[in-house]
């Protein structure tokens, strides 16, 4: 009986490990387009930033924009820490040591 239980166990481990990988991948891909577009936009900023005659306006802006890039960065790498410390915890709940 108890390996009855255990199979089954591991099965439903299987399957969810299955849709974790799926949801994973479809994780990373969003971060790749969230870095696409971040290089994007910063590549913009350095052209803004290399002109002659900048304003105090534009300077401004210039600031709020990379202020907003570093928080969306930050905000992204607490999503990835956490992330994989919840994977972690839970592979540690499922099998202990």
């Amino acid at each position: 009986m108890y390996h009855a239980f255990s199979i089954k166990a591991w099965s439903l481990c299987d399957t969810n490990q299955c849709q974790a990988a799926l949801g994973v991948s479809a994780s990373y891909d969003a971060l790749i387009d969230l870095f696409n577009s971040i290089s994007n936009v910063l590549k913009r900023l350095h052209i803004y930033t290399n002109m002659t005659g900048l304003t105090p306006a534009l300077s401004d802006i210039l600031v709020k924009i990379m202020v907003e890039v570093l928080s969306v960065l930050a905000l992204a790498t607490k999503q990835i820490n956490q992330g994989r410390l919840s994977r972690l915890t839970c592979c540690l709940l499922i099998f202990p040591h």
